[in-house]
């Protein structure tokens, strides 16, 4: 769902990011990024590190978390826990101030 949603926001100005914290190793993540044809990047983050640039917007081991950056580079929500399309899109639309395509 989340690369479908990806590509179809791409052309709002929508670009999603991964970060991966959970995989043993980097090419376990590649492999899945391959097999999936996951569109966006992902960044692998074995020990924490980007997640600490989080720090007081996420809980440290609540996976899956989603974070949404305004056009300022503002957190303007976040969700802690798996999210159906209809929730993802009206998040984009409420943070965008618009519906989307």
């Amino acid at each position: 769902m989340l690369a479908e949603a990806a590509r179809d926001l791409e052309d709002d100005g929508v670009v999603f990011l991964g970060i991966d914290s959970r995989d043993p190793n980097e090419a376990q993540v590649r492999r899945f990024l391959e097999r999936f044809d996951i569109p966006y990047d992902s960044i692998y983050d074995p020990d924490g590190i980007t997640l600490l640039s989080f720090h007081g917007t996420l809980p440290p081991n609540t996976i899956p978390s989603f974070v949404f950056i305004d056009a300022e580079g503002r957190v303007a929500a976040r969700a802690l826990d798996s999210m159906t399309r209809s929730t993802l899109y009206g998040v984009v639309e409420d943070v965008l101030g618009r519906k989307v395509d």
